[in-house]
């Protein structure tokens, strides 16, 4: 269960949803292809908003979430029987969607563009949030 547990927190990550938005007026699609810090220099922080919770919506991840999601769910059915704790996790991953969303470490335009290997390009089809 060890090895399924870096998996299972980088899932839960993808897979939990926020109900805040970082910019003001919601998710948005790049026109062409642009850099996060790009996207975030012309976006405004609302007083509401939560760039913590900033979300990067990338539909290509999907396929590579549901195996690691099934790697998760294939050692907690493992472990279920020995756990009631396991099995309750297990319920638990299994209502939760997979939604291709990739976690974004720090999510400041300056920072960005002065660590350019972790400053992501958007690239149409995915969105921002």
């Amino acid at each position: 269960m060890k090895r399924a547990t870096r998996g299972f927190l980088l899932l839960l990550l993808c897979l939990s949803k926020t109900s805040q938005a970082v910019a003001a007026g919601g998710p948005d699609v790049p026109p062409k292809p642009s850099r996060l810090s790009d996207w975030l220099s012309t976006h405004s922080i609302g007083r509401d908003d939560y760039p913590l919770g900033l979300m990067w919506d990338v539909p290509s991840e999907i396929p590579a979430q549901q195996n690691l999601r099934a790697s998760l769910l294939q050692s907690l059915a493992n472990a279920r029987q020995d756990s009631k704790n396991a099995e309750q996790i297990y319920n638990w991953v299994t209502a939760l969607p997979v939604t291709g969303r990739v976690p974004v470490e720090i999510a400041d335009a300056d920072w960005l563009r002065a660590h350019p290997g972790q400053n992501p390009i958007i690239r149409q089809g995915q969105t921002v949030a």
